[in-house]
């Protein structure tokens, strides 16, 4: 068997979105030779893009045994996080955030760090992943939202207003602008404005929560309970 070649001709099937022909060969290959580091890098890549999240785990944790890389460094995280291990993907994550090109790595960290209310990261992270994708509306809004939590409000203008301005159907991005002006404009209008734009571009479940908080402000617990009522329906 010429291993090259099959899988080349594996990656091929995969782009087309063939997996079920990639997992076979690089099966029959791992039969043949159950060491080979590149192959079970492979194949855990593609259960993880198909959601076989434990087994894309064992196979890139034998993987990287055998040949530590970044890249099973970086799929290894994404497993863990799939497999909603926060801690040990953080860890993985770290490794790699300053020299990784992968969006979902970063995208994916972020995520952890904010949940944690780790913000002083978060910012840090989040600036990386702004300088490596500047056109993607995912890290300008990341970015806006962590200069809020950090409290550069300057520049949380400038990048919530570049997002909705840039990206208009992008739902994310009007929940950020939203949070800005309540924050810092006190300006509730603009903002209930916002988080519903969220909604009708499908955003629902964080639209509805910030329409309760600034509900709640103004102690309009009937609308405020009306809209939290609405997120639990879609849980």
């Amino acid at each position: 068997m010429m291993i090259l070649e099959e899988v080349q001709k594996a990656i091929k099937f995969e782009a087309l979105g063939d997996y079920d022909s990639a997992e076979k060969i690089y099966i029959d290959i791992l039969k043949q030779d159950e060491n080979n580091s590149y192959v079970l890098s492979l194949l855990g890549i593609l259960y993880l893009k198909t959601g076989y999240f434990k087994l894309a785990k064992q196979l890139l944790e034998k993987s990287h045994s055998l040949v530590p890389s970044l890249v099973n460094t970086e799929y290894l995280g994404l497993a863990y996080f799939c497999l909603k291990k926060l801690d040990k993907a953080a860890e993985l994550f770290e490794k790699v955030v300053s020299s990784t090109n992968n969006f979902d790595v970063l995208e994916k960290y972020l995520d952890i760090l904010q949940s944690k209310d780790e913000d002083i990261k978060a910012y840090e992270v989040a600036q990386m992943f702004y300088k490596k994708f500047p056109l993607r509306p995912e890290a300008i809004s990341q970015l806006a939202d962590c200069c809020i939590q950090v409290g550069k409000f300057q520049d949380a203008d400038m990048y919530s207003s570049k997002v909705v301005r840039q990206y208009p159907k992008y739902g994310i991005g009007w929940i950020v602008r939203g949070m800005f002006c309540e924050i810092y404009y006190n300006d509730d209008e603009t903002a209930q404005q916002c988080f519903k734009k969220a909604l009708r571009l499908g955003e629902k479940r964080k639209a509805y929560y910030n329409l309760g908080l600034n509900a709640a402000r103004f102690k309009d617990y009937k609308k405020a309970l009306y809209y939290f009522k609405k997120i639990y329906r879609r849980i």
